[in-house]
C-alpha cells in the first residue's frame, strides 16, 4: 500500500506503522470516558483503520482522487473505480467506501446516510442500468471512526470543494456531518442545497 499509493500521491506524512521517529507527531486517542486510547490490535484490525494520516494528506488523497492524472493507469483507474457507484439505496450510491449522492449537497441526504434505523435496518437496493461516475457524482461522503478517534470528508469533484475532519476522540456521526455542512455552505453557498 505504501509502495502502491502513499508514496505515488505524495502521502508523506501516512503511515501503516508510524515510524518511531515520528511517534510524537501520532495523536493521543481519547475514548468517551476520557481515557487514552490507542487503535488497539484486534479483527480486521489492519484492513478497518490501520491507516494513520494528517489531515493535509488526506486533503491530497482527496485531490488524487478528484484528479488522478498523472499517476499510474493502473492507480487511476482504482481511484475511479472507489467514486463510482454501483448500488442505489434511496438517495446514497454506495462506492467504495464513499457515500455518493447528488449536488447541490442536502443535509437530509447527508444525514439519513448515518441514521442508525437506517445503517442498521434493512434497505431496498437498487442496482441502476448505469454505474454513476465522473461528473455524475456531485457530493461525497465518508465518516470513519475507531475507539478513541474520528474522521470525517466531504466534498463536491465539480466545484473543487473539500472539508476533512480528523478528531481525537469519537463525535457522533452526525455532528460531524452537520459541523462539516454548515461549514462548506458558508464558504461556498453553492454547496448547498437550501
Amino acid at each position: 500500500m505504501e509502495e502502491k499509493i502513499f508514496e505515488p500521491i505524495g502521502l508523506s506524512d501516512t503511515f501503516l506503522e508510524v515510524p518511531e521517529d515520528r511517534a510524537e507527531d501520532y495523536a493521543q486517542g481519547y475514548t468517551r470516558d476520557d481515557a487514552a486510547v490507542r487503535v488497539n490490535p484486534g479483527l480486521f484490525d489492519q484492513e478497518a483503520y490501520d491507516v494513520k494520516t494528517t489531515a493535509s494528506d488526506l486533503l491530497r488523497f482527496i485531490e488524487a482522487s478528484v484528479d488522478p492524472d498523472g499517476l499510474s493507469d493502473d492507480l487511476q483507474a482504482a481511484l475511479r473505480e472507489a467514486r463510482t457507484g454501483v448500488y442505489r439505496v434511496d438517495t446514497m450510491h454506495q462506492g467504495l467506501g464513499w457515500e455518493l449522492y447528488a449536488a447541490p449537497a442536502r443535509l437530509e441526504d447527508l444525514r439519513q446516510g448515518v441514521d442508525m434505523a437506517f445503517v442498521l435496518e434493512p434497505n431496498a437496493v437498487e442496482r441502476p442500468a448505469s454505474p454513476v461516475t465522473g461528473k455524475a457524482v456531485g457530493t461525497v461522503s465518508k465518516t470513519g471512526s475507531t475507539g478513541g478517534f474520528g474522521a470525517y470528508a466531504l466534498f463536491q469533484p465539480e466545484r473543487g470543494t473539500a472539508i476533512v475532519m480528523l478528531a481525537n476522540r469519537i463525535w457522533p456521526n452526525l455532528a460531524r456531518i452537520e459541523a462539516a455542512y454548515a461549514i462548506l455552505d458558508e464558504l461556498d453557498p453553492g454547496f448547498s442545497a437550501r
